[in-house]
């Protein structure tokens, strides 16, 4: 199913580092044309041990390199060991926390909100969030899991 979708076509695509790898392998996909590469939930990734294969996605599978895209690199934390990875992968970067003495916490002004939903629900009910959103959104994405 997944990669029947890709095959049509995917602005967007948001998938766990291995999965990504496997379809850069098997060459039903390719990352030559990508202009925004963004790393959510960086410290979690870290914590995980998939390093190696942000390595490898970000180094030995065709991805421009790292002056030539834009980077979005996300963390709840960025203690040293965050901030030295963010430096592998990105041009530049700035942090938000809550002071510039105090890297590893995570900035109080965000707030997270936890909706539950069964999985046959979870479609119908983001697409409720995002009628409700002010400004444009993005409408074509393809999750990889």
């Amino acid at each position: 199913m997944q990669l029947k979708e890709l095959n049509w076509g995917a602005d967007i695509v948001i998938a766990t580092p291995g999965r990504l790898i496997d379809f850069i392998k098997s060459r039903n996909i390719s990352l030559i044309q990508v202009k925004y590469f963004v790393i959510d939930e960086a410290d979690r990734i870290m914590d995980m041990g998939f390093e190696p294969q942000l390595n490898e996605i970000a180094f030995n599978c065709g991805l421009r390199p790292k002056e030539q895209r834009q980077n979005l690199f996300f963390s709840a934390t960025f203690d040293k060991e965050i901030r030295d990875v963010a430096n592998k992968f990105m041009k530049d970067y700035y942090f938000v926390t809550k002071n510039r003495n105090d890297e590893s916490e995570a900035n109080k002004n965000i707030i997270q909100v936890i909706l539950s939903a069964e999985e046959e629900e979870k479609i119908k009910k983001l697409h409720g969030i995002l009628q409700n959103v002010k400004g444009s959104i993005l409408s074509k994405f393809k999750l990889l899991l």
